[in-house]
């Protein structure tokens, strides 16, 4: 609702601190793309293939066991590692349960590898804008569709040859100059991951001014959202570090009693396996601002959920609509 419904052809932005889950929700969101037969681009400068299938496999085998409960009891729950490192019948025998639903999850990652191109390190070593447009081209001659494109991230695009002495900040500004040009000449929706500058790594309420050292992000992007941590919602189950008598309660209690550091409020959250995750949408070229939207992250399971009334957890991210018709080189969701 808050995108009009869809992706335009236009450059989106989302920002957000080291270690959120930033490539966790951008490939969460290729992976729903790719489930309705639309095909997605990803540009991974930061992680291999490899990892990225790993952490694919591990959401949709976390579905397909009801959310974690029919994986065998006696056994190892799966987690990306594990599963990159293979040898999965090492672990869980194949009569097990456990491997049947990592086998049935396999085959759903299949599916999504036929509509879902991702590019690393081993294909593109710190590529350049130039080096990226000529694989979409190449995408685009060679396809009647036009696909959506993810670049993950930003920080990590090279500068063209001729311009290696450039400043990062300028760097940065001719990349999502040339980026946002790409977009427009190819009609596609290009969505770019981007980290916080360091001074707003641990402000809470990080507006547009976390953009600023990083470029002409803020004035270039069409949409810009970013992530971070609600610590309100957050509950304290591990409580390495701290008073145990803080378990059960969130870790916005946790700051408001001992008057601790931020930053030490971020590490704590950072070691809880339930995080709570606020969504905003600070800039929306051509549609409104809503309210922020509060997700919840399982780290260990790759996924990210949205939340109902009670503030549990749904089974879904209904806020991620499923790709149904692309209309006028527009990407059309729906509801189901």
């Amino acid at each position: 609702k808050a995108l009009n419904g869809g992706l335009d052809d236009q450059l989106y932005v989302i920002g957000a601190p080291s270690s959120i889950g930033k490539t966790t929700l951008a490939l969460q969101i290729a992976d729903h793309i790719a489930a309705q037969q639309h095909y997605v681009i990803y540009f991974a400068l930061e992680m291999s293939a490899n990892q990225l299938y790993s952490k694919t496999l591990n959401r949709l085998s976390y579905i397909d066991s009801d959310f974690g409960n029919n994986y065998s009891t006696d056994l190892p729950t799966p987690d990306a590692a594990t599963i990159m490192h293979g040898g999965l019948n090492k672990i869980w025998p194949e009569n097990s349960t456990t491997m049947l639903i990592l086998l049935k999850a396999l085959q759903q990652s299949g599916d999504l590898a036929k509509y879902k191109r991702i590019y690393d390190d081993y294909d593109l070593q710190r590529p350049t804008v130039s080096q990226i447009k000529k694989y979409i081209t190449e995408f685009v001659l060679h396809n009647s569709v036009k696909p959506v494109v993810i670049i993950d991230y930003l920080q990590l695009i090279q500068s063209e040859i001729g311009n290696e002495r450039e400043t990062d900040k300028q760097r940065i500004t001719n990349a999502i100059i040339s980026l946002k040009s790409i977009s427009r000449s190819y009609h596609i929706p290009i969505i770019v991951i981007s980290s916080f500058n360091r001074s707003s790594y641990t402000d809470l309420n990080a507006d547009m001014s976390a953009f600023k050292e990083s470029g002409d992000i803020d004035y270039s992007a069409e949409v810009l959202v970013t992530l971070n941590y609600d610590f309100a919602r957050t509950i304290i189950s591990n409580t390495d570090g701290i008073n145990k008598s803080f378990q059960g309660q969130t870790v916005q209690e946790w700051l408001n009693q001992t008057h601790g550091d931020i930053r030490e409020a971020f590490n704590i959250t950072k070691r809880q396996p339930v995080r709570y995750v606020a969504l905003k949408i600070l800039k929306n070229r051509f549609g409104r601002i809503p309210a922020p939207t509060i997700l919840v992250t399982k780290p260990q399971y790759d996924i990210f959920c949205s939340i109902d009334s009670s503030n549990k957890a749904k089974k879904i991210v209904e806020e991620i609509k499923h790709v149904t018709t692309i209309k006028n080189n527009r990407i059309e969701y729906f509801n189901n």
